[in-house]
């Protein structure tokens, strides 16, 4: 009665200590130790003692299998039980949970068989268990790799479609061709490419053992030859902690890829965005441009340079539809964010931005002062530059500051000639306007 009392105690200290946090090994354990009990000996032999402690845990019975034996009689092989505790749901349609629970399912089942195993102790059991283990363990990992392309690939839905139509169940080629090339550009250090690479060499183990899925399956192939031609031993416990390395390592990486995904999504509103702009469609670049925002604010929150970057190319779209007070509180907000982050990165843009809207509002001074501190943040080689410098030019000739106008003149149409060459229709139409602001200066 050894075994069967030391599970009733363990149930019993479980079930009095359920608030508290316990190890899910430790729960597994009780549950395989009643299970080994029941396989033993017939729950008629318990005592007086015993029988009292299965009813204050609501039957070992239903704890293990989820209803009395009365119940089962003439029962369907598939049926639903009273019992809510001893129902499992396959929810239809819904294959993103699905897939959830099978790649899951798979790998703790495989678990819970090769703890059941040691716990029994017997070799025989374990020559047995092995096949299972193998299987489950393998098609754990095949389910995990194509879950991950169907949902974090950038192919078209086509593709995909094609390729699992055609994959076969081999785990190299999907691992190499598909997995590989996601994963591999996120990898940061040394440490996580090391990881990589434990994990690439299981893979590939388990593919060279396995290439068809079939091994673990059946005994013989379609030619009746047998898979195991000679014998081997596997250590079923290390073969489960690696397996966990795989499935931590895998659980890692799906969350970059999430973030990666999200980005990509970003990456495309942005896009569209431009290319509504390109074509005049502005309300229509003004969606595309707010879900890029969402995404970006999701990821990475106000207080990120990603997130002035948005303002200001928004603040951009409001200033060609002529919304000069709604570009301004944008860029205001942008340019107080940079303050707070301490970045500078956009500051070129965010004072460009600002100059033109009060330019537009006739407001020359605090235009001209954007201006001239957009030139402080910009760069000798960017071709924007040029405007920074003809724009101060500009509003220096509006307020009446001659010498100021002409110098940054001079400034625009150098910097124009050096990088786009005195062939360039703006050099020319620089040369023009210039040309006509000193013949008004001198009258």
């Amino acid at each position: 009665m050894g075994n069967i009392n030391s599970a009733l105690r363990a149930v019993c200290n479980y079930e009095d200590n359920a608030e508290k946090n316990i190890d899910i090994e430790y729960r597994n354990a009780i549950r395989l130790l009643l299970l080994d009990a029941y396989n033993r000996q017939n729950v008629n032999d318990l005592t007086a003692e015993e029988l009292r402690c299965r009813d204050s845990t609501g039957t070992i019975y239903r704890y293990i299998f989820g209803e009395h034996p009365a119940e089962n009689e003439n029962v369907a092989l598939f049926s639903e039980s009273v019992h809510d505790d001893a129902n499992a749901e396959i929810k239809a349609n819904n294959t993103t949970e699905q897939f959830y629970n099978y790649i899951h399912g798979y790998r703790e089942a495989a678990d819970v068989l090769v703890m059941n195993t040691m716990v029994r102790g017997n070799q025989g059991y374990r020559d047995e268990s092995v096949f299972p283990i193998c299987f489950l363990y393998r098609q754990y990992l095949e389910l995990s790799l194509k879950d991950m392309y169907l949902y974090y690939s950038a192919d078209f839905e086509t593709d995909k479609n094609d390729y699992i139509k055609k994959g076969g169940h081999g785990l190299l080629h999907i691992w190499e061709n598909k997995i590989m090339p996601m994963i591999k550009p996120l990898q940061e250090n040394q440490y996580q490419i090391d990881e990589l690479n434990m994990i690439d060499g299981y893979i590939n183990e388990f593919h060279n053992l396995d290439s068809t899925s079939m091994m673990f399956r059946y005994p013989i192939n379609k030619e009746r030859l047998p898979f195991h031609t000679s014998s081997r031993k596997i250590n079923i416990v290390s073969l489960m902690n690696n397996m966990n390395k795989v499935e931590r390592f895998l659980a890692f990486t799906s969350a970059l890829l999430d973030v990666e995904k999200i980005r990509r999504e970003e990456r495309i509103n942005r896009e569209e965005a431009l290319s509504h702009i390109e074509n005049g469609n502005f309300e229509e670049a003004l969606k595309s441009y707010n879900k890029a925002l969402e995404i970006c604010l999701l990821c990475r929150g106000e207080e990120h340079s990603d997130t002035v970057f948005f303002f200001t190319e928004i603040s951009s779209v409001y200033i060609m539809q002529g919304k000069l007070e709604q570009a301004m509180e944008l860029l205001t907000k942008a340019l107080d964010m940079s303050n707070r982050i301490q970045s500078t990165k956009f500051l070129f843009f965010i004072y460009q931005n600002m100059g033109m809207v009060s330019s537009m509002m006739k407001n020359n001074i605090e235009a001209l002062k954007a201006f001239e501190a957009s030139i402080d943040y910009g760069v000798e080689d960017d071709p924007l530059l040029i405007k920074s410098y003809l724009y101060s030019a500009r509003e220096n000739r509006k307020i009446g500051n001659i010498e100021q106008a002409k110098m940054y003149y001079e400034k625009a149409i150098f910097l124009c000639k050096e990088l786009l060459g005195e062939n360039h229709d703006d050099y020319m139409k620089l040369i023009t306007e210039n040309s006509t602001f000193l013949d008004k200066s001198t009258i």
